[in-house]
């Protein structure tokens, strides 16, 4: 069924080709409770084409078969990398093992025969299998289809159309005047992020113009929580922030919890998704506001403020890689991360001026353009660990 979304004020191609994607994955999608794990065996497959991440190139590929029973034929579902770690550790199985195995098909077979029986070891677990189902242009080897997740029957979906659906609404009312800067979906995540037309003012300097931004994510697939955030964007580069309020809502359920969901019937299941987009378009109602947004300005002003050592370029890139560390990033982003620093020095509000905590937040998120969409946000909420920072761990950067 056709999902129809209201979004007159805030349309542009990001948004338009986000939904069509959206759509299109909605109209694929199948979800199966599975009531004993025995009734599934994994094998691997070396002769034909991988269909991951709709790459087509040579590569073994595990499929799970599902046995039929309560009426429903059996069906092979060709796994995806991220429904395979799942299933890894679900195992207790090193994710890293079971997939660089699949190099050697002798041992594979081998791995294969040991998944099986432990899936009929734990015959008393019930699990949700969420799949794409096959189409014309992608039939997988005549096969059912792919599995993309491998969660517990207390899995919650609250899936990327119902997230759009509570707050598209709620945005394009809004005295914000949004727009969309970036939407986009991984093989794990949904992401959409928003700036105000409207709400804008002076950060760091008075040349270092922002605008309030809001973002949220999702994932149907066990990698991550319904999620609503605050944004700051610098309008003259686009770089992102994550700052301010921050909501999450979790799809897996404790141990306890899903015994209760197990419990419920459909329609109450329904009607706690909606209770969910209710608050998630209440959320959203309230980020639209322009007052918390003065108050975030005036962190940015402090920030562009506070010098990092003597202020100086060469100064703070020889910070880089402390930076990198205390902000909890990967060592190999150093380098992204000193490049990202000397563009910001070249960009209108931070040409000319001393080096600051303002300055290097933004070279972290001048970085986030250059990665994959699933580690933007590490980049985004980085800089505002960097606000964080006590003046002790501030000055230690330059010691």
């Amino acid at each position: 069924m056709q999902t129809n979304f209201n979004t007159t004020g805030i349309v542009n191609d990001e948004l338009k080709n986000l939904m069509v994607r959206l759509q299109d994955q909605t109209a694929r999608k199948e979800d199966y409770i599975i009531p004993s794990m025995d009734l599934l065996s994994l094998n691997t497959d070396y002769g034909r084409e991988s269909v991951f991440s709709d790459r087509a190139e040579n590569y073994p590929r595990s499929f799970l078969r599902v046995e039929g029973s309560g009426g429903l034929r059996t069906k092979e579902f060709a796994i995806n990398d991220h429904a395979l770690g799942q299933v890894a550790t679900d195992l207790d199985i090193p994710v890293r093992a079971l997939r660089n195995i699949r190099q050697n098909q002798k041992a594979q077979e081998h791995m294969d025969q040991v998944v099986t029986e432990l899936f009929q070891a734990r015959s008393d677990k019930k699990k949700m299998l969420r799949t794409f189902a096959s189409t014309e242009s992608s039939p997988i080897a005549n096969r059912d289809g792919t599995l993309r997740a491998f969660v517990s029957s207390g899995f919650k979906p609250f899936d990327n159309v119902d997230l759009m659906a509570a707050v598209l609404p709620s945005m394009n009312e809004s005295v914000a005047d949004w727009k969309v800067v970036r939407g986009d979906i991984s093989e794990t995540k949904m992401y959409l992020q928003l700036k105000s037309n409207k709400i804008e003012g002076a950060g760091a300097n008075v040349r270092d113009i922002m605008a309030l931004g809001i973002g949220l994510s999702n994932s149907e697939v066990g990698a991550g929580s319904i999620s609503l955030y605050q944004m700051l964007w610098t309008l003259v580069c686009l770089n992102g922030m994550q700052r301010g309020y921050k909501h999450a809502e979790r799809h897996l359920q404790t141990a306890k919890n899903t015994e209760t969901w197990e419990m419920l019937k459909d329609e109450t299941k329904a009607l706690d998704n909606k209770a969910t987009a209710a608050k998630m378009s209440d959320i959203v109602e309230e980020l639209s506001k322009p007052e918390s947004f003065e108050n975030l300005m005036e962190e940015m002003r402090i920030a562009g403020q506070d010098k990092l050592g003597d202020g100086s370029a060469a100064t703070a890139a020889s910070a880089i890689d402390k930076v990198v560390e205390v902000v909890k990033l990967q060592k190999s982003d150093s380098e992204g991360v000193l490049a990202g620093l000397m563009d910001t020095l070249q960009q209108d509000g931070y040409r000319g001026e001393p080096v600051s905590r303002a300055t290097i937040a933004n070279a972290i998120t001048a970085h986030a353009h250059k990665v994959d969409i699933d580690r933007r946000p590490e980049f985004e909420t980085a800089a505002g660990r960097v606000l964080d920072l006590s003046p002790n761990q501030w000055e230690r950067l330059v010691a």
